[in-house]
């Protein structure tokens, strides 16, 4: 009896993570285009050249809402550090826009060598947000 609540209890745990993770991102979808990704790794040589696409789902997308942010220490306290000035005045961002969709280039980003956890959070008018991690791996 008490192994068959347990499970239960995991069970309705994960569910209730699944919605939360669910409704969290409300927000524009968020897809990492360049350089290449595979899943949620994405490779390359800095200086690196990105290109990131943001589309609508319910409001345009609030560029001014972009955050960008790596983990800079591991479990228990997971620490992350906004890094979205550095992109911005080191990256050259240039926004286009077609079809509701929302492109961000960032050419000759100066990322150091290595693998790091890097999250991507945007909003749109209305104040929904999207998070999105990636490990970016540089050489």
């Amino acid at each position: 009896m008490r192994a068959t609540l347990h499970w239960a209890m995991v069970v309705l745990f994960v569910l209730c993570l699944a919605v939360s993770s669910e409704a969290r991102n409300k927000g524009p979808k968020i897809k990492v285009t360049q350089p290449s990704v595979d899943g949620k790794v994405v490779e390359g040589t800095a200086p690196l050249d990105i290109t990131v696409l943001f589309s609508e789902r319910t409001a345009a997308v609030d560029q001014e809402s972009l955050k960008i942010k790596v983990r800079i220490s591991k479990k228990p306290e997971r620490v992350w550090a906004d890094i979205t000035e550095h992109f911005r005045t080191n990256c050259n961002p240039k926004w286009t826009k077609t079809n509701g969709d929302h492109k961000l280039e960032m050419s000759s980003c100066p990322i150091p060598a290595g693998i790091h956890r890097v999250r991507i959070i945007i909003a749109d008018v209305d104040g929904k947000k999207t998070s999105k991690r990636y490990y970016f791996d540089i050489d």
